[in-house]
């Protein structure tokens, strides 16, 4: 079996905090037990993130219609309502509150094991690039891991780039 950077990168976690696996079972449980208040919504946010829907709804309208032709009358200050909607919605629902805060904890943890590890991610990295260049495969071979209940894909040399570059101040971890 072959261990992907993913794979590596969530060892790296549950090394750095041995009691993140019972606290992400709880996270579960806390998220069954508490309904969302606005399911439309709810799966919006669950599907694109308010990242995402902020930054595209946040677009020039030109740039919008250019991007998303299926909906391009959908004009500016539409999209804003809907951004204000979805941050409304978000602390109101204690659903998509707790999800929320806990990617964003999760989010944080990732970063610190990436910039702890920084070296041996990168000669991982380097390894599996040069084995996917040495069997013929285009350099772009995606490195993916799907088990996980948030399905993370990358190309191996993007994440070469990004952890090659400065990494930013550490975020604290509770």
């Amino acid at each position: 079996m072959t261990i992907t950077i993913c794979d590596l990168v969530a060892d790296l976690v549950r090394h750095a905090d041995a009691n993140v696996e019972p606290r992400l079972e709880a996270q579960v449980e806390e998220l069954l037990a508490a309904q969302c208040m606005n399911p439309v919504i709810g799966r919006w946010l669950d599907q694109y993130g308010i990242d995402y829907l902020s930054a595209i709804f946040d677009l020039d309208d030109d740039i919008y219609a250019q991007r998303f032709p299926a909906a391009p009358d959908i004009g500016r200050a539409r999209r804003q309502r809907m951004v204000s909607e979805f941050n409304t919605h978000l602390e109101h629902c204690k659903h998509c509150s707790l999800k929320r805060g806990y990617e964003l904890e999760l989010d944080a943890r990732i970063a610190l094991v990436l910039r702890h590890n920084k070296d041996f991610l990168l000669q991982h990295l380097e390894e599996e690039v040069d084995v996917a260049e040495g069997e013929h495969l285009s350099q772009h071979s995606a490195v993916s891991v799907s088990s996980s209940p948030v399905n993370l894909h990358f190309e191996p040399s993007v994440l070469l780039n990004l952890l090659a570059d400065s990494a930013p101040e550490p975020i604290e971890v509770g």
